[in-house]
């Protein structure tokens, strides 16, 4: 970059470019604040029956395209489509493209008998990723079209767990449809990535991450940043890498704890949720996620000693980059404006005497979607209000002058994810 001296004859003008600038009048600056308005629960499994909710996703919203128009040039656009996906213990997976609809708006199929969906990941409307406690895989590109939608389960993961049985998998996260990750539960945490979503089950390898690590959680910010957790946390910007590629960047907290739930919303926000021996409900968060332990800062959710009907916090989504939804194993859902820094709202009851002791939630810019292990779904709009501010500068010198102003437990359960 070069610079010049102001002549003579340019420095009046200058002059009164300074001075007309700070004489304009006062103007306004907005920002937005979120909240949500939960709407409506809608029980889509009989907990009497064993029936129940493990998982839930819900894809970004999107415009699609179909036909052509008169003049047969370009494709004629419809109203953003959505997308949410719930599984559960049986195999089943619960399909809807109005998830604020009751009941009836949900669609069940059985893609994966006798094994419990433990994950699901939807990085568009045209593609879902599901894993569950088995080791086994399975996609859909048409995730609406019913069970014929969905492709058979193959194993990807054979670990087994130390007393006997397969470890399983316990989280997903898929952040392109050329991209998805996911975890296991085996004693030495295992990530098993792709390239090739949609193809079959050597399409996906394997890397151990750390001896004596359990893994419950993962996401994905990017296709080059991805995060897991458990009872320590990595992550790597190179997820296809392989083992050499993940970098430990800390724990929940100082003391005991599982990272229950991650998510990321984009490349300057990611945040996990658990809980532990330091309390019920732990944060942590990073506007720079890939800068390791350092650049996580740590929180707590709801009140210590946990109030009366709370559980432990065990999911969470970010539907904006300043505005996360916490949800506890009771379906208390907390709120955040500040999620790096902290300072969560108090619980909010999602239903009436709850007897849950799984939560889970997903959410994107415009709606929320919670599910427990009751059987029930309950649905929540993402509310935006913009708050204007305004800002008055005056000055009598020809000097320009600016003002700043500031504003001022639990034991943790083993198969837990």
């Amino acid at each position: 970059m070069s610079s010049k001296l102001i002549g003579p004859t340019r420095a009046l003008p200058l002059l009164a470019v300074l001075v007309a600038c700070m004489s304009l009048p006062a103007f306004a600056s907005a920002a937005t604040s979120y909240s949500m308005k939960w709407t409506r629960s809608a029980l889509l499994e009989n907990p009497s029956k064993g029936g129940a909710l493990l998982s839930v996703a819900c894809a970004p919203t999107g415009t699609t395209t179909t036909g052509t128009t008169t003049t047969g040039t370009k494709p004629t656009s419809k109203s953003k489509a959505l997308l949410c996906v719930a599984g559960d213990p049986k195999g089943n997976v619960w399909v809807t493209a109005h998830p604020s609809r009751p009941a009836k708006g949900w669609r069940r199929g059985t893609i994966d008998a006798g094994n419990a969906i433990t994950s699901i990941a939807c990085p568009s409307t045209s593609m879902c990723v599901a894993v569950d406690a088995s080791g086994h895989v399975m996609h859909a590109t048409k995730p609406l079209s019913g069970v014929k939608g969905w492709s058979k389960p193959v194993r990807v993961d054979t670990a087994m767990q130390p007393g006997g049985g397969y470890a399983g998998f316990s989280a997903v996260a898929c952040p392109t449809t050329k991209l998805c990750i996911a975890v296991d539960n085996a004693a030495n945490g295992q990530v098993a990535y792709t390239t090739d979503p949609t193809g079959p089950a050597s399409a996906w390898t394997l890397a151990t991450v750390a001896n004596g690590v359990t893994l419950v959680s993962a996401a994905c910010a990017s296709a080059t940043l991805c995060v897991i957790g458990g009872s320590e946390r990595f992550y790597s910007i190179d997820p296809t890498g392989g083992t050499s590629a993940w970098k430990a960047a800390g724990s929940l907290s100082g003391s005991v704890a599982v990272m229950a739930a991650l998510t990321c919303n984009g490349l300057k926000l990611c945040i996990g949720v658990g809980y532990g021996n330091a309390g019920a409900g732990l944060a942590s968060a990073s506007s720079s996620p890939a800068l390791g332990a350092s650049a996580w800062i740590g929180s707590a959710i709801g009140s210590d000693p946990p109030e009366q009907g709370a559980g432990l916090v065990d999911g969470v989504s970010c539907p904006e980059r300043n505005f996360c939804v916490a949800v506890d194993s009771a379906s208390n859902a907390y709120t955040s404006s500040t999620p790096v820094r902290g300072g969560w709202s108090v619980a909010k009851p999602l239903k009436k005497a709850s007897q849950a002791t799984i939560s889970q939630i997903a959410c994107n810019t415009k709606l929320c979607v919670e599910v427990d292990n009751r059987g029930t779904v309950t649905y929540g709009v993402v509310k935006a209000a913009s708050s204007t501010s305004t800002k008055t500068t005056t000055t009598t010198t020809t000097k320009p002058t600016t003002t700043k102003t500031t504003s001022t437990k639990t034991p943790i359960p083993s198969g837990t994810g």
